[in-house]
């Protein structure tokens, strides 16, 4: 019986930049977001009176917690057609 290896940068060179192209678009999107919220939260906190209103930071704050859900959920996807090598099953047809 064939055991799977577990590490995903095992492998063909194209593999690897595959996950490494999918952790990349997922990490910039991630520190996009979190870059975005600490300077709003910075122009909260040091100058409340001339920063956006409340509510506002709130449904930001919702609205990047979602997103970086989804972008989460889509590395995990996308991880897993590598894994088991959909994208190469894909190129014969």
């Amino acid at each position: 019986m064939k055991q799977r290896s577990t590490d995903p940068f095992k492998g063909s060179a194209g593999n690897s930049r595959r996950y490494l192209g999918a952790l990349l678009g997922a990490g910039f999107v991630i520190v996009s977001i979190v870059a975005a919220l600490v300077i709003l939260f910075v122009m909260v906190f040091l100058h409340p009176e001339e920063g956006p209103p409340i509510w506002f930071v709130a449904l930001y704050l919702l609205l990047s917690v979602l997103i970086i859900a989804g972008t989460a959920a889509a590395l995990r996807q996308r991880i897993r057609e590598l894994r088991k090598g959909e994208e190469d099953e894909a190129r014969k047809y």
